[in-house]
């Protein structure tokens, strides 16, 4: 979780019990070390989806589905709906909280 999203939580009550840092390491750096270009990814990011849909270098992985929580946020003037159509994806279904992109 990022630091906003733990401060939302514990406004709303949650107690934190231990702060663990760990690094990250970028989708496109993981996809490009493995070689590996996946038909089918799903994101489940607390809140971050969207950041991380905005990473991804689409000119270089094109992911054929990609099932993600859906968003409200703005980044740069579009909502993840307007990027990923963008990017050259179309809404196949939206579920309860997902939308799966394709």
């Amino acid at each position: 979780m990022d630091k906003e999203s733990v401060d939302r939580s514990i406004e709303a009550g949650v107690k934190v019990r231990e702060v663990i840092k760990i690094s990250c390491v970028g989708i496109n750096e993981i996809l490009e070390q493995y070689a590996f270009l996946p038909d089918y990814m799903s994101i489940d990011i607390e809140g971050m989806d969207y950041k991380v849909l905005r990473t991804i270098d689409f000119n270089r992985f094109h992911i054929k589905v990609i099932v993600a929580e859906a968003s409200d946020e703005v980044i740069q003037g579009e909502n993840m709906e307007q990027y990923m159509e963008k990017c050259g994806y179309r809404i196949y279904k939206r579920t309860k909280g997902n939308i799966i992109f394709c």
